[in-house]
């Protein structure tokens, strides 16, 4: 942690941002490069979901499980500060998805309810059209240079809810009565020994967030982090309102292209 910090404090004040006088915090960092999806890897995840759609349908119909989309619209600025971090990080949590994406039999049937034209043979087939021809190497077959290549909904509660300690211990900083406020910088340190390897900033948001809003706020900030055509990684979807006005910066020197139940 040390290092990671000093790290950090150096890059910072190399791009003229000045540590001591500004908030920041430091995020991991995945530096796997775009690889053509091995076909093994392709058939151990149409095996996993085999397996998961056939637990699914043995099970007694019951309520489904409820769904990670958020019910409520969190503030925008507190989202676009998760953008900024997993998007400087490109998605080092993404790595455990592997050949499973995380989907179980309970992530099927949350599916099954949003569509219930989905059978459990049309239910593979839905899954394995978003399979990329290319992917992030040693990381899960759906992570691509550009995000996530599943629909928000379609992916594993702990895909749209999950939230590392580095951005968990930012947002309980900013809760802190006495917590920093102006613009955040993350500095994304790769924890294989690569140094920084990009930084991002946003606007803290104004007013601190109810604790019961957490989860909400996770699962609406992940599921924004599938956009396309942004050079520094998992690019944010841009909010449609005034938000968009807020939105994540990339400083100079940003990373190459990355991001159960």
């Amino acid at each position: 942690m040390a290092l990671r910090t000093e790290l950090a404090r150096r890059e910072l004040a190399a791009r003229g941002v000045d540590p001591t006088r500004t908030s920041w915090s430091v995020v991991p960092s995945f530096q796997g490069g775009a690889v053509p999806l091995p076909q093994a890897h392709r058939a151990a995840f149409v095996a996993h979901l085999i397996a998961a759609v056939d637990e699914a349908a043995s099970r007694d119909p019951g309520p489904s499980p409820s769904t990670p989309v958020a019910a409520r619209t969190p503030a925008p600025a507190e989202a676009l500060a998760f953008e900024a971090g997993c998007r400087s990080c490109r998605g080092h949590c993404c790595r455990r998805g592997g050949t499973t994406a995380f989907i179980t039999a309970d992530t099927v049937r949350r599916v099954w309810s949003r569509h219930p034209d989905l059978t459990p043979a049309t239910t593979t087939e839905y899954y394995t059209r978003f399979l990329p021809d290319t992917h992030l190497e040693g990381s899960c077959v759906f992570h691509t240079a550009t995000g996530c290549t599943l629909p928000r909904a379609s992916r594993s509660d702990s895909c749209n809810r999950y939230l590392c300690s580095d951005l968990d211990d930012t947002l309980r900083s900013w809760r802190e009565p006495e917590g920093p406020s102006g613009t955040h910088y993350f500095a994304a340190i790769s924890l294989e020994g690569g140094g920084v390897t990009g930084v991002a900033s946003t606007e803290v948001p104004r007013g601190t967030p109810r604790k019961a809003d957490r989860l909400d706020q996770i699962a609406h900030a992940h599921g924004r982090l599938t956009g396309h055509g942004n050079a520094g990684g998992i690019a944010p979807t841009p909010p449609g309102s005034a938000a968009s006005n807020s939105r994540p910066t990339e400083l100079g020197g940003s990373a190459d292209p990355p991001g159960g139940g």
